[in-house]
C-alpha cells in the first residue's frame, strides 16, 4: 500500500485524477496510523484533496478531522501540523478567513511576528509553518512584511533542491504582489517557477492556489517573449 498512496499523491500532482481515486480506493488506509508517517500523511492529504476536487467538502473535510484526530491520538504533533495547515489553506479558499484564523491559533499556527530565517536544520513540518503564516498574513493585507521572509525560503528551498517547496514560496511572493498591485512583478516572481513546474510535471501546486495563480498564468500565456512555447503549452 505504501508506494501505492505516494503514486497516487504523484498521479494527483500531475492532475491524473483518475487514477489517483483509483490508488486511494485500491489501497485504503489502515485507520491507525502504521509504517512510514509521510505514508499516513500522503494518504490523508491525496484522499481530502480528491474529495475537494469534486466539489465534496463535506467528506473532505471529515477525512482532515479523522487524521487530525489519528495524529493526536498517536502523539504526532508535525502529523497534526500538516493536517492543520492543510485546514487553514481550504478555509481560506472558501473565504472563511475568521474560521483559518481559529483553527491557526488553536494549532499553534498564528503568530504575529515574522518567523526565523531558514537554517540547516530545518524540515518541510518547518516550511509549512512559514507557509500557512504568509497564507494568513496575505489574507489581512499585511504583503509587505511577507515578501522579504518569503523570498528567504524560497532561496534556501531552491538552493536544496526541494523544488516543489520553493516553487510554493514564489507563488505566495507572486500572491503578495498582486496585493500590492504590481501585476508586472508578480508575473516575475512566477515565471521562473513555469519552467522548472514543466520540466517536472506540476500541476495542482498551481491548480490548488486558486484564481489568482490563474489569472497571472494567462498573462503569461498571452505576454509575447515571457515563456518559452513549450512553457506556453504547460501553463495553457
Amino acid at each position: 500500500a505504501m508506494p501505492a498512496i505516494f503514486t497516487a499523491q504523484i498521479y494527483y500532482e500531475q492532475n491524473d485524477l483518475d487514477k489517483a481515486q483509483w490508488m486511494i480506493d485500491a489501497n485504503p488506509a489502515n485507520e491507525k496510523p502504521g509504517g512510514l508517517i509521510e505514508y499516513y500523511l500522503s494518504y490523508i492529504l491525496t484522499r481530502s484533496r480528491l474529495y475537494a476536487v469534486e466539489s465534496d467538502a463535506d467528506n473532505s473535510l471529515r477525512v482532515l478531522e479523522d487524521g487530525l484526530e489519528s495524529s493526536i491520538a498517536y502523539d504526532i504533533p508535525w502529523v497534526a501540523r500538516e493536517i492543520n495547515a492543510e485546514r487553514i489553506r481550504r478555509e481560506l479558499t472558501q473565504g472563511h478567513v475568521k474560521e483559518a484564523n481559529a483553527i491557526a491559533v488553536k494549532a499553534g499556527l498564528f503568530s504575529e511576528n515574522n518567523p526565523p530565517d531558514p537554517q540547516v536544520g530545518v524540515t518541510t513540518w518547518d516550511a509549512t509553518v512559514v507557509i500557512t503564516w504568509a497564507r494568513l498574513k496575505l489574507e489581512s493585507s499585511q504583503h509587505k512584511a511577507v515578501v522579504p521572509v518569503l523570498r528567504k525560503w524560497q532561496q534556501y528551498y531552491s538552493e536544496r533542491k526541494a523544488e516543489r517547496i520553493a516553487i510554493v514560496f514564489a507563488i505566495l511572493i507572486a500572491k503578495a504582489k498582486i496585493l500590492a498591485g504590481d501585476i508586472s512583478a508578480a508575473l516575475q516572481a512566477l515565471g521562473p517557477s513555469i519552467k522548472r513546474g514543466a520540466e517536472l510535471g506540476l500541476v495542482r501546486t498551481f491548480i490548488d492556489e486558486g484564481s489568482p495563480v490563474r489569472f497571472l498564468l494567462l498573462k503569461l500565456y498571452e505576454a509575447e517573449g515571457r515563456l518559452s512555447v513549450e512553457e506556453k503549452i504547460y501553463a495553457r
